[in-house]
């Protein structure tokens, strides 16, 4: 079978919920829009055209994830009686140091 057939026998449309998982999936690194074609049976250019459109970027999470760690960040630093920023400023300066030490040795 050529591609073009193979491309023609693929869904035309996908319900948000399969677009949900084909961009988590893709964001997380967890597929090819190949791979993803293949495993939702929708057409490649379809998820690259949307990827494009709607700004998808590998390595991040969905905005509703994102939003959620930052709630439940500051609350726990909260409970523990630190600010968002002296946590941050902390964790660099251990960074820091760590690399230092790394470059010393």
């Amino acid at each position: 079978m050529d591609n073009e057939t193979a491309e023609t026998k693929k869904r035309k449309h996908a319900s948000e919920e399969d677009w949900k998982r084909i961009r988590s999936f893709w964001e997380a690194r967890q597929g090819t829009f190949k791979g993803l074609s293949e495993q939702f049976g929708i057409p490649e250019k379809s998820i690259r055209n949307r990827s494009s459109r709607e700004n998808w970027q590998q390595g991040r999470l969905l905005p509703a994830v994102e939003k959620k760690i930052e709630e439940d960040t500051v609350t726990l630093l909260a409970g523990m009686g630190m600010s968002k920023k002296k946590f941050l400023k902390m964790v660099m300066d251990r960074a820091t140091k760590t690399e230092f030490m790394r470059n010393v040795k």
